[in-house]
């Protein structure tokens, strides 16, 4: 949230300078120049701390282990989801022994 703030004044401030110069060379012939670097600049401005995000030491790492987990997990749900579905097939089995079993105690 920090780096959000500080990019936000930092791009503010330009904005205020580069307005200042661009107002006073507002007659010349370079006015639409000054206008084309002010947008690349605060197009450079934001991606800086973008930029600093993707390139540092544990961006890698943390994409890393975010994906070895997220697979990790899908393996486990898949896993559980399984024996889930054998656990109701035992149910199902163990309930239809049983019924069977009380019909043939009944007619005894």
């Amino acid at each position: 949230m920090d780096t959000i703030l500080e990019t936000v004044k930092h791009v503010a401030i330009f904005v205020l300078v580069f307005s200042i110069i661009t107002n006073l060379f507002s007659g010349s012939s370079y006015h639409r120049y000054f206008r084309f670097v002010e947008g690349l600049m605060i197009i450079i401005l934001v991606m800086t701390p973008l930029f600093a995000w993707f390139t540092s030491e544990n961006f890698l790492d943390d994409c890393l282990d975010n994906n070895i987990f997220e697979l990790e997990n899908g393996f486990q749900q898949e896993e559980l989801r399984m024996i889930g579905e054998e656990r109701e097939e035992l149910l199902k089995k163990g309930s239809q022994a049983g019924a069977g079993e009380e019909g043939y105690h009944e007619t005894r």
